[in-house]
């Protein structure tokens, strides 16, 4: 199912239909957003990698190899780099649940420390680190640290109110909103909204769970 929705995401890219700044191709569905493509993506690349490892059957492996390239493609052209940082912890995860010797399981883990070092060196050498860390991230700290600075001691209870413009700048990206529940709700409603939302959390919550 994943490997035929990248089929169809790259053949809408190709034709123009399915860009966003940067041209990052994005999934089909209602969110046009290519890091949580890249991510689901990701979720079902580990799948299907981990089938492949688990099988003896040549002939399963040579079907599994054409949905997990057609997969790997899509997160390329995604752009999104911190979905790596996930398929290079997840890989790690799985020498520990495929059957394998000892000695097999040793080399596979310090062949991952070398190169895991080697690339960290890389990436703090170049100073990339802190443009990684930017993008994989979304901008949330930066994002979070602008609406705290935006808040006034005098509206720290009550809040600023639902009307006020809660836009934040950062370098050239505008954000509509804090992307913080608990942000947004202290900077509109204050202390005593924040404090109250586990409140409501708990109301909305539970009659739904009792009546199912």
């Amino acid at each position: 199912s994943c490997s035929i929705s990248v089929l169809i995401s790259l053949y809408l890219f190709n034709l123009g239909h399915m860009t966003q700044v940067g041209q990052r191709l994005i999934a089909i569905g209602g969110l046009a957003n290519p890091v949580v493509s890249a991510l689901s993506y990701g979720a079902t690349l580990m799948l299907g990698i981990s089938l492949l490892v688990q099988t003896d059957d040549p002939f399963k492996k040579l079907i599994l190899l054409l949905p997990i390239g057609i997969i790997l493609t899509g997160i390329i052209f995604t752009g999104t780099r911190s979905v790596w940082i996930g398929l290079a912890a997840a890989s790690l995860c799985l020498t520990f649940t495929v059957p394998m010797s000892k000695e097999t399981r040793r080399k596979i883990l310090l062949a991952s420390a070398v190169v895991a070092f080697t690339l960290g060196l890389l990436i703090w050498q170049t100073g990339y680190l802190d443009k990684l860390s930017e993008r994989s991230l979304s901008f949330r700290p930066e994002i979070w640290s602008e609406v705290l600075s935006k808040m006034s001691f005098g509206n720290l209870l009550f809040g600023h109110g639902v009307s006020t413009n809660e836009t934040v700048m950062y370098h050239q990206y505008k954000f509509e909103h804090p992307h913080s529940a608990y942000l947004a709700t202290l900077y509109f409603g204050g202390l005593i909204a924040l404090v109250l939302l586990p409140v409501s959390y708990t109301h909305l919550t539970l009659p739904t769970i009792y009546s199912v």
